[in-house]
Parts: structure tokens; C-alpha cells; sequence
């Protein structure tokens, strides 16, 4: 974690000390670079994934799969077609299902190992992405002029709490916890930390750093609202320009936002796009339906076994068995 909390901080520093110096590098270039390295890497590995071959189903089955009528089957853990298995995926990425069937080995008291349900993190992954898809949705309203009703009434709903002024989002507070709680379990966890690598803590502290910086943007007095959005739309019209009488903690926050478009491509972030491209999970599981012969297969001679046993045993004789001596027969 040493290495990636000093990378972090580097990437902050640079932005809080550069940006003001040298805003058109750190404002437009930078986050330009990292937009078009983010484009051009999701969409080569979404390509390369697409390409894959899959001569066969690789469905993971978790229920019966339908086979005979009076079998129950089910439809959403076995799906029998393209439509079930689209519900299947919908179903993991609304509800983060297999999450929720988490369990943890724990030791008992009397020594024996025990396997409990653990929600935890179904809970805190749950409540870390709806937080960040309602942060994103609100950041919209910066890139969009006039800003869409439904956004407005999001953000309406979003900071229904008026806590001080400017008023404290409901998202902010949640995302906040359950960065926290993910982040702590790979620190706490002993089992967990000796597994985590460099790139499982970068992306959290990252993401820990955005949320800190656009803090400090919006309640310490460092932000302008206005100047922010003419930034954003100089961005999205394609005329862009440096942000004007920016903050160094504006700056800070567009270097941590391209460091993570910079590494999403490369880094487990990747899963938002693989999810809908996972074969144990997007393919029907229909394998007692119709046959899958697998197109590698070279062609080779193939014969009934009635026909490869005539063959191998040759003329067929006067009592219907193998003729050894046509002579026996009177054919001689």
C-alpha cells in the first residue's frame, strides 16, 4: 500500500503545484490524454474480448437446467436462452447477486471450520457503486446546458438533508463509508492483505483522493461553480480552454481524474465493461436442448458401430457367423 499511497500523493502534488503555473497543460491537455487513452484502451480490450472464440458453451450453472417437462427448472441460474441469460446479467449488475452469496471460513470455538454468510461487502460494494453512479449522473450537469430535469430533481433528491451551505449530498456520505470500509478490509484483513497487490490498493486511494479534493472543492470554499461549467462545456464543444482562475485544489482533482481515466483501461476497474462479456454468465446454458460439436475438431472417419463391427469381421458365413473357410460350406 506504501508505493500506492505515494504515487497518489504524487499525482495530487503535481496538480496542486503545476496547475496554477501551467493551467492549459494541466487543465486541458492532461485530461485530454488521459479521455483518449481511456477510449482507445476499454475499447481495444472490449474488441479483443469480442473476438475471442468460444466454440462452446461456458455457462456456470448454479440451478437445474430445463431438460425433461415435468423437471423444474430455472430459468435465471440456468438460462435456457438469450433472454434469460440477458436477465441473468441484468440481475448480477442491478443486485450484485453472487456477492450476496458470500461466505467466510471462520474457526470454532471447538476447532472445527465453519462456513458463515457474510453481506458485508455485498453491502458496501452495493452502496459504493449506486453512490459513484449518483455522483457521476450529478457531474453531468456540468458537461449539459440547459442541465436535464431528471438531473436536476436527482440532485434535488440526492441533498434532501440541508446540512450547512453549500448542502452535504447523501451520496458523498455513503460513498465515503463504503470506500472506507472496502479500503480497511484489505488493511485489517490479514488473509486479505497478504493477497492485495499494488493495483487493488491504487484505483481505492485514487478514487479516496477524488472524493477528498472535490470536498474541498465544494465545502472549502475553493470551487466556482461557474467557471467549472464553461471549463467542462469549452471541453465537450471541442474549443477547450484553461480554466480560468483556477483553484490549486481544481487542479489536483483533474490530475487524480486522469490518472484513473490513465490506468482504468490497464487495472481490475475493467470488470465495469467485462461483466457484460463474461461467457460463464452472458451464454445459455442449454447444452441437453441441442448438441454443441466443437468446431476445432478435426474430421475423422466416423461409422456406426454396427458398420465397424461387419467390417472387422468380414464375410458372414452359412450360420450368419464369420465364413473362416469357405470350403465348409460347400462353396468350394
Amino acid at each position: 500500500m506504501t508505493l500506492s499511497l505515494a504515487a497518489v500523493l504524487a499525482i495530487g502534488l503535481f496538480g496542486w503545484h503545476a496547475g496554477p503555473a501551467a493551467p492549459y497543460l494541466c487543465g486541458v491537455v492532461l485530461p485530454l490524454s488521459a479521455l483518449a487513452v481511456f477510449l482507445v484502451g476499454c475499447g481495444g480490450r472490449i474488441l479483443l474480448w469480442t473476438a475471442s472464440p468460444l466454440p462452446f458453451p461456458l455457462a456456470l450453472t448454479g440451478g437445474q437446467q430445463k431438460s425433461l417437462d415435468w423437471i423444474r427448472a430455472s430459468r435465471l441460474e440456468a438460462p435456457p436462452g438469450p433472454f434469460w441469460a440477458a436477465c441473468r446479467v441484468a440481475v448480477e449488475v442491478l443486485s450484485f447477486r453472487s456477492l450476496l452469496r458470500n461466505s467466510r471460513a471462520l474457526l470454532a470455538p471447538s476447532g472445527g471450520l465453519v462456513y458463515r454468510p457474510d453481506p458485508r461487502l455485498w453491502l458496501a460494494a452495493l452502496v459504493f457503486h449506486y453512490a459513484l453512479l449518483l455522483i457521476a449522473l450529478r457531474h453531468l450537469r456540468l458537461a449539459l446546458e440547459p442541465a436535464p430535469r431528471g438531473i436536476t430533481l436527482l440532485q434535488s433528491l440526492d441533498g434532501f438533508f440541508q446540512v450547512g451551505f453549500p448542502r452535504l449530498f447523501v451520496s458523498e456520505v455513503c460513498f465515503l463509508l463504503a470506500l472506507a470500509f472496502l479500503l480497511g478490509r484489505r488493511l485489517w484483513d490479514a488473509r486479505l492483505r497478504f493477497l492485495s497487490l499494488p493495483g487493488d490498493y491504487f484505483p481505492l486511494l485514487l478514487l479516496a483522493a477524488l472524493a477528498a479534493t472535490g470536498l474541498f472543492l465544494r465545502h472549502g470554499g475553493q470551487g466556482d461553480a461557474a467557471a467549472a461549467k464553461a471549463f467542462v462545456l469549452s471541453i465537450v464543444s471541442l474549443r477547450p480552454a484553461a480554466p480560468v482562475g483556477g483553484s490549486p485544489a481544481l487542479f489536483a482533482h483533474l490530475a487524480c481524474f486522469s490518472a484513473l481515466l490513465f490506468c482504468f483501461p490497464f487495472s481490475k476497474l475493467m470488470h465495469m465493461a467485462g461483466v457484460f462479456l463474461s461467457p460463464t454468465r452472458t451464454m445459455p446454458n442449454n447444452s441437453r436442448q441441442r448438441r454443441h460439436p466443437n468446431p476445432w475438431n478435426q474430421p475423422a472417419d466416423r461409422a456406426e458401430y454396427a458398420q465397424r463391427a461387419s467390417a472387422e469381421a468380414g464375410p458372414v458365413g452359412c450360420a450368419g457367423q464369420p465364413e473362416l473357410d469357405p470350403g465348409r460350406c460347400g462353396h468350394g
